[in-house]
């Protein structure tokens, strides 16, 4: 399992260091960065790269929640609808009333769990997407141009979206499922 971490935390750190590389390459002044630290803010490399670095170890820290808890203490009751399975997941219990909450009662390690493996599969999703886009605009690629100059703000955030609900649904899918 730690071999596994490792190689995952490594792996996040090769592609984020592969956009930044690409980012460089194609605006090295950052005009074109659409990184809202960058686009928003007015952020130069310095603290891009801090960012980028906090994030990664915020990633890894959550991660390996991810990666070390005990999936056999997990076992879920069949046939909970999603309500029943979200409220034993963080309550331990099946009949937790939602509207009234005792956040007292939370499984914080399942949230930390339930993050670390979102966060990583996003983190992976929006790294690759990244390099991606970073590519075609540096080969480019004339179509692709057109298209985010026109598409720019729903294009992006519909890819973070879906990234975020894919990631979501693979983990209900993997805890509930064993896939």
């Amino acid at each position: 399992m730690k071999k596994k971490y490792l190689l995952t935390v490594l792996a996040l750190v090769i592609l984020r260091a592969l956009d930044l590389t690409l980012t460089y390459l194609y605006t090295k002044d950052l005009q074109w960065e659409w990184n809202p630290l960058v686009s928003w803010l007015g952020s130069g490399w310095i603290e891009l790269v801090i960012i980028q670095g906090l994030t990664i170890l915020l990633i890894a820290v959550l991660m390996y929640f991810y990666f070390t808890y005990d999936r056999a203490a997990m076992q879920f009751p069949q046939g909970l609808s999603f309500q029943e399975y979200f409220s034993f997941f963080y309550f331990r219990t099946p009949k937790q009333d939602l509207k009234n909450l005792n956040w007292r009662n939370w499984n914080r390690k399942g949230v930390f769990v339930f993050q670390g493996f979102v966060l990583t599969w996003a983190a992976f999703a929006i790294q690759i997407f990244a390099i991606t886009h970073n590519l075609l605009l540096i080969m480019q690629v004339q179509a692709y141009e057109s298209f985010v100059a026109v598409y720019y703000k729903p294009y992006f955030l519909g890819v973070f979206f879906l990234v975020g609900v894919f990631a979501i649904y693979a983990f209900f899918m993997v805890s509930t499922r064993g896939i």
